[in-house]
């Protein structure tokens, strides 16, 4: 939702939107990891971390542009 809120905004509020989406894709993956250690579901497919690398990767880069 950050990520869609954030693409309507510019300079420094996009920046903190797109850094929040950031976050808590994160945050989701490794709550999705800890579930899956504890035995609360099973472990994430290689598919579903490769979407979450790309998700990862492209906020990534709209937070911390390359120089």
């Amino acid at each position: 939702m950050n990520t869609a809120e954030g693409s309507g905004q510019i300079g420094g509020r996009r920046t903190m939107h797109y850094s929040v989406a950031f976050g808590s894709a994160r945050e989701s993956w490794t709550a999705l990891v800890i579930a899956a250690a504890w035995g609360y579901v099973d472990a994430p497919s290689p598919s579903l971390e490769a979407r979450f690398n790309h998700v990862i990767g492209t906020l990534s880069r709209l937070v911390r542009p390359r120089t």
